[in-house]
């Protein structure tokens, strides 16, 4: 059986500490871009649930005079930013959520302001 030097030695454990090291900066990555498309999706679902609620149910639509997509975002929006909704990714996905609510609240008016413009 043939000998392994110490220098060959020394390169196959650097070559390996090197895999080892792209391997975990992969894993970042790829939990980086999970995390990203978890967000926009929850995002857009707000967004649409949000939406669907008030078409759905127009004369529920407005709390205290103040649309439901608004108070919807501010407060998730909120929640999330603060950390109150629990560990990061939780408060993330929180934030997503109120994001949503708030791009279907700006949706809604620019519509809204659009036509009546014209």
């Amino acid at each position: 059986m043939p000998q392994i030097s110490d220098r060959k030695l020394n390169q196959l454990e650097k070559a390996a500490e090197s895999a080892k090291r792209a391997l975990a900066r992969t894993r970042q990555e790829a939990k980086l871009a999970v995390q990203s498309g978890v967000k926009t999706g929850v995002g857009m679902g707000s967004a649409f649930g949000v939406s669907y609620i008030e078409a759905r149910y127009p004369d529920k639509a407005k709390v205290f005079g103040l649309d439901v997509s608004l108070l919807i975002g501010v407060g998730a929006t909120a929640a999330g930013a603060l950390g109150y909704a629990g560990d990061k990714e939780t408060n993330d996905v929180v934030e997503a959520i109120g994001n949503g609510a708030l791009a279907a609240f700006a949706a809604k008016k620019g519509a809204q302001m659009g036509a009546d413009a014209g």
